[in-house]
């Protein structure tokens, strides 16, 4: 069936819906068509009204209908009542509303518009394990014989797809890809290490990406903060991936480096810190500061390799487990209040809290697909703000105003008393008083010290001498800044088929370690 094929059907049929996407009750006391899902499920027709005997049928022919054609569904609204597929492109406004019916068990087509915008794409992430296991079960039985390169040309040409073969084979081509990513992007530090086996082959260790345009962007455009986490890998062979981010001048995530390692623990990350520290090239270490968990081993490799670095530690993480044993929004509150401390008087006026531990997030992608989805998204991301840039007409990044908005409203509070030049002396509603000095951008509340943002404080006083407050924002938050993060370039790659053949002999993929305990179960 072509997608033409449903040209009756394309558009939002809202005439027996009544506008609604629970559509009519008089829907239940009509005869409509059942959905057959041994005949039906590989060539879907949708039409208003097709009654569905469950919603796993519902959603495996919406399921199937993405991989048919390309396209990239996913579920909405999904519960035991209703389930809306819709097309994960934002463009693009296909969409199928699926909801109960009075039997409680018996899903039907209450809306949909059936015509997609968007373009077909062979990365949909819909024809997982369980998706081929069912649709060639019995081709496979048919044919014990059925290899896995035979298996991957038949999915490849009824699908449209390209399905990842063993895990073993894409550790054998790291060593190809890794010269082929320092050769698309010169100057970028990219090494693979490997440990011996008992039998004398190389195993995987770890993997170190340090690409010169997200090297050369952050040192040009973004303040010198950077933050580091890890998470654990799923799959065959367990491993930690490794980040380190900074924050560009619209306040939002910069991928510096990412590397993968066999365990997160004081070794990994004392290694990762001093190829962090070479790749920035951090030599007066005064000036960065560095924002972590206090993961396994992390806080003592800090003070190893980066000592003279302002260390600090992520409240978000620390709160995700002072939370699990302290319960309650005024612990929440009190907790960022501390943090949020701008001078040490207030600081030291509130109630110590202790400090936890996070664990790790979990993610699943064999290592070549992880490391080139991480590639490519980087890719990406640089030029969709590069262009966003380009269109964008301020002078301070939106986000940032956002916050010297926020502050305006709080100078309304607030009372200017000239002393001298440029200097006052700033009254509150609520009896607290402060110095501005507008010569040396400082208030002595320090948040404008802290932050480079004109303060309340600090605002209320530019506003007496008639200036604007966006001209006393740091340049660390101008469009300019923002345009020196994103100009560098990551290059694209060749397919893999086209990568040069490495000399260097294949790795192995690293021996699987039994964790400590019972495995956890999918329930």
């Amino acid at each position: 069936m072509k997608e033409s094929d449903n040209s009756s059907h394309d558009g939002l049929h809202s005439n027996e819906s009544s506008g609604d996407e629970g559509g009519s009750k008089d829907m239940d006391k009509k005869k409509f068509r059942v959905f057959n899902p041994t005949t039906e499920m590989d060539d879907p027709k949708f039409e208003l009204g097709l009654l569905f005997k469950c919603k796993i049928d519902f959603i495996n022919v919406a399921k199937s209908h993405g991989v048919k054609y390309g396209r990239k569904i996913r579920f909405k609204k999904n519960d035991s009542n209703r389930c809306k597929a819709i097309c994960r492109s934002k463009r693009c406004m296909w969409n199928i509303y699926c909801s109960v019916r009075s039997d409680k068990v018996t899903f039907q087509i209450k809306n949909m518009l059936l015509t997609h915008t968007c373009g077909r794409t062979t990365y949909h992430g819909l024809a997982s394990v369980t998706y081929l296991a069912n649709k060639y079960l019995v081709d496979i039985r048919l044919n014990p014989n059925f290899n896995v390169g035979d298996f991957m040309i038949k999915v490849h040409k009824d699908l449209g797809v390209s399905i990842a073969p063993n895990v073993g084979y894409k550790y054998s081509k790291l060593w190809s890809y890794c010269e082929e990513l320092q050769k698309a992007n010169p100057n970028s530090n990219v090494f693979m290490n490997t440990t011996e086996n008992n039998e004398g082959d190389d195993e995987f260790q770890r993997f170190h990406v340090c690409l010169n345009g997200c090297k050369r962007g952050f040192l040009q455009g973004c303040r010198y903060v950077v933050g580091l986490d890890g998470c654990h890998l799923k799959g065959c062979h367990k491993g930690v991936l490794l980040t380190a981010v900074g924050i560009d001048p619209n306040d939002h995530l910069f991928l510096i480096v990412y590397a993968i390692v066999e365990t997160e623990n004081k070794n990994s990350w004392k290694w990762f810190g001093e190829e962090l520290k070479g790749d920035l090239e951090i030599i007066d270490e005064s000036i960065w500061a560095f924002i972590t968990d206090k993961q396994k081993g992390l806080v003592q490799a800090i003070q190893d390799v980066l000592s003279g670095v302002e260390h600090r530690m992520c409240l978000r993480h620390m709160y995700n487990n002072f939370k699990k044993q302290h319960l309650g929004l005024a612990l929440k509150e009190r907790i960022w209040v501390v943090a949020r401390a701008s001078y040490r008087d207030r600081f030291a006026g509130l109630e110590s809290l202790k400090e936890f531990d996070e664990g790790a997030y979990n993610w699943q992608k064999p290592i070549l697909n992880m490391l080139e989805t991480i590639r490519f998204y980087l890719m990406v991301r640089m030029e969709k703000k590069r262009e966003w840039i380009r269109k964008y007409t301020g002078e301070i990044c939106p986000k940032i105003l956002k916050k010297l908005e926020k502050n305006k409203l709080v100078a309304n509070d607030c009372i200017p008393s000239h002393s001298k030049d440029w200097k006052f002396e700033v009254r509150c509603m609520y009896g607290d008083r402060y110095t501005v000095d507008l010569i040396s951008r400082c208030c002595s509340c320090r948040k404008w010290d802290l932050n480079g943002i004109p303060c309340a404080h600090a605002i209320v006083a530019i506003c007496d001498t008639g200036e604007e407050s966006e001209k006393f924002v740091h340049d660390c938050y101008s469009k300019e800044a923002y345009m020196r993060a994103y100009e560098p370039m990551i290059n694209p790659m060749n397919a893999e088929q086209m990568w040069k053949n490495s000399d260097m002999l294949p790795v192995l993929p690293p021996e699987n370690i039994k964790l400590p305990g019972r495995p956890r179960k999918a329930r």
